[in-house]
């Protein structure tokens, strides 16, 4: 079994769900916040927030991505294996595949 301080990374959890759920659940909660007032006095001009908030996002999680794939070898196979951003049922293969990795690098 892999100890969870070896992989470098938080991996269990939430975060075998998504690799980044806190960008997930903040996105989420601006969006909402637009879409409850918009119901209430109607689609304006205020859609440009949550717009460039989405894309603010976007720009943070691919720089994230690159820091931590240059950061920690084992991070490409949990890229490969985890949604980036939506949470999804976790990986059963994630464990084996960080295991596999770490014990044979080649």
């Amino acid at each position: 079994d892999i100890d969870r301080y070896e992989v470098g990374f938080c991996h269990q959890g939430l975060y075998a769900c998504s690799r980044h759920p806190n960008y997930f659940g903040e996105q989420g909660m601006w969006l909402s916040l637009y879409l409850w007032s918009a119901y209430y006095f109607g689609h304006n001009w205020t859609a440009v927030g949550p717009f460039l908030l989405v894309l603010l996002f976007k720009g943070s999680t691919d720089l994230a991505e690159k820091i931590s794939a240059e950061k920690y070898p084992l991070y490409k196979v949990y890229q490969q294996k985890i949604s980036t951003l939506i949470p999804w049922l976790p990986c059963k293969e994630l464990k084996d595949a960080l295991y596999k990795k770490l014990t044979h690098p080649y």
